[in-house]
């Protein structure tokens, strides 16, 4: 480390001037990253995010300090400014309480005082924490927990504060959503001891270098399994639904941790039992998910599909409302054939699908994606021929949407009490359904095909928003 020369910053309540470390050059050797975000780095030190004034022994944070144009000659001795922990729990009560934060710094204050606490209180000397600590450390991470994104970093850091506050099940259902190969090394850990209910942080990077935490005796047993009260029921729940299973097939059943029953040996998801975490895995090598797999599934929130699914059965994720996200395996390849009748109907939550997951898509049965309160884009691929009846039926939010050049047939109710703003129908539709538009009461634009010879009945019922139509000259109209 090769410190610079000292910059000196004014106290925003009285003025008085402080000098402030600068670096010239620093390292990473000695430091370490912890579970909870807290990293310290002695070879290349940060100023405080809050500073102490020594005259007025106010606090504020650093942002607030101003610099100021005093010098001093070979001057090298600034400092960071770094509080302790009974100074952090002071600044935390002064500044959350009284001054005027905004949400990101409102934020910050609260991890400060969970590092300082964690510094404090999960160190060798395992120093005892006062109720009026574990209190303060408790309110410090539920305002965090409240204000943190929905990025995948800001998941992973609510689920290992959950963690630390000992709510277990919350933590692992949120830290279930995020598992991506680039972050299983911080993400597994924690699990590890989330199902071990330890809520003590942990070095994650030591010295630059990942600590190895899968040495650990049982790890990958006990990453993947269950929480205390749930295995047991789970397993229930499989001996329910296998006892259903014809003689023939449950000889070929397998079961994975999170809830999932396999037939013909892991090739057709048959069931996804109720208790399931918040976050599925499809297995790799599973090519059909069957009918009613994850029927009303009350607390499914993600899944991930394997590259080698070819077809999705009817209903299988109906009624799915905390269902938020479907993604692919880390090589984006996917290549769905047929998505069964209902397969996502009544999905509240699910906002759409990206054009991979489609793209290979032929058939699409009836109401597959209707009832959908946040799909407002969706992109069908090329090659299909059909789309069925009430396919988009009352996705009131969805606004775009562009036929492939391929389709052949729209059939009754498609696009019912939906939310098409817009709509272009490629010429070579050869088969409209009745009621087609019905109650799509922002429908402004439709462009209709030169080769079309009938408006089907009730096509543009309740379109109160079509204000012009351009009638092709092949339609016959019967004036009444």
């Amino acid at each position: 480390m090769l410190p610079g020369p000292s910059q000196y910053y004014k106290c925003p309540h009285c003025g008085e001037k402080k000098a402030m470390m600068s670096l010239l050059s620093g390292n990473t050797f000695g430091g370490y990253l912890r579970s909870d975000g807290r990293s310290l780095y002695p070879m290349h030190p940060r100023i405080s995010f809050i500073q102490k004034c020594k005259k007025c022994e106010k606090y504020s944070l650093f942002s607030q300090w101003k610099e100021c144009d005093f010098r001093s000659e070979n001057d090298y001795g600034g400092t960071t400014g770094r509080l302790s922990y009974e100074e952090t729990k002071e600044a935390y009560r002064q500044l959350l309480q009284h001054d005027n934060l905004n949400d990101r710094d409102k934020l910050t204050m609260c991890l400060e005082y969970i590092h300082a606490y964690n510094d404090y209180f999960h160190n060798p000397q395992d120093i005892h924490c006062e109720n009026n600590d574990r209190e303060i450390f408790m309110e410090a991470s539920g305002i965090a927990i409240k204000l943190l994104g929905t990025d995948r970093d800001s998941r992973i850091t609510k689920g290992e504060l959950l963690r630390e506050r000992e709510d277990f099940k919350a933590a692992r259902e949120v830290l279930l959503t995020t598992i991506s190969e680039d972050v299983r090394w911080i993400v597994e850990p924690i699990l590890y001891f989330c199902n071990s209910r330890t809520r003590v942080p942990f070095v994650l990077m030591e010295n630059g270098k990942k600590v190895d935490w899968t040495t650990q005796p049982d790890f990958y047993n006990i990453v993947n399994g269950e929480i205390k009260g749930v295995k047991e029921q789970r397993r229930k729940e499989y001996q329910d639904y296998i006892s259903t299973l014809d003689e023939s097939r449950r000889k070929t059943v397998d079961t994975d941790f999170n809830g999932g029953i396999y037939v013909d040996h892991g090739k057709i998801l048959t069931k996804v039992v109720d208790e399931c975490t918040a976050h599925y895995e499809i297995g790799p090598g599973t090519i059909y998910i069957s009918e009613y797999a994850c029927y009303k599934n009350k607390n499914l929130k993600s899944l991930l599909f394997p590259s080698s699914l070819r077809s999705i059965g009817a209903n299988a994720f109906y009624g799915c409302r905390e269902l938020e996200c479907c993604s692919l395996t880390p090589d984006g390849l996917l290549s769905v054939i047929s998505i069964g009748e209902k397969a996502f109907m009544n999905c509240k939550k699910l906002e759409g699908f990206t054009s991979s997951f489609l793209r290979d898509v032929r058939f699409i049965g009836k109401a597959a994606f209707s009832g959908m309160d946040r799909l407002s884009h969706i992109e069908l691929p090329e090659g299909l021929l059909e789309i069925p009846e009430f396919c988009f039926g009352c996705d009131t939010v969805l606004c775009d949407i562009e036929i492939p050049s391929t389709v052949r047939l729209i059939c009754d109710g498609a696009f019912f009490d939906s939310g098409l703003i817009s709509i272009a129908i490629p010429e070579g539709v050869k088969h409209y359904g009745k009621c087609l538009f019905s109650m799509c009461r922002r429908l402004e634009n439709v462009i209709l095909p030169k080769t079309i010879t009938n408006i089907p009945e009730r096509m543009f019922f309740g379109c109160e928003s079509l204000g012009y139509l351009e009638i092709p000259s092949l339609v016959s109209l019967k004036i009444c």
